[in-house]
């Protein structure tokens, strides 16, 4: 007996990735300051917003920061125990993005890069929420 799998709705992209914080305006404010992503003209940031949507490039998937109300004080864990990545993001330069997080005080998993190899190099970080968001270098 032949298996008959369904035919899957083609997927023309990817969308946004959510995240929970505790202020969307404040870190609105932190990721502009750290990755250089620019608030969407349709979420214009002022204080007490409910969400807001930050683009890398017009058109771009957005990074959709939701203001929630208790934060879980806990972070989520694989089975293995390590923590939950939130979400990945692609950077030109480690070294330039290392040095320009430590500048900021952002907090780091480690103060030197993972070389992956085929992967590419990864550093993990924390937003002030602690959503623990990934960078990687693609490898060359």
């Amino acid at each position: 007996m032949t298996l008959q799998v369904p035919v899957a709705p083609a997927v023309t992209g990817f969308g946004c990735v959510y995240l929970p914080v505790s202020d969307a305006y404040d870190a609105a404010q932190w990721y502009c300051l750290n990755f250089g992503l620019e608030p969407s003209p349709n979420t214009p940031l002022r204080p007490g917003m409910p969400h807001a949507i930050l683009l890398y490039m017009p058109g771009s998937p957005g990074v959709f920061l939701l203001t929630c109300e208790n934060l879980r004080s806990t972070p989520l864990r694989q089975r293995n125990g390590e923590e939950m990545l939130a979400c990945c993001l692609l950077v030109r330069d480690m070294e330039t993005a290392l040095t320009h997080l430590k500048a900021n005080g952002v907090r780091l998993e480690a103060d030197v890069p993972l070389d992956r190899g085929s992967c590419g190099i990864n550093l993990r970080c924390y937003d002030p929420d602690g959503n623990k968001l990934e960078l990687v270098q693609p490898a060359r």
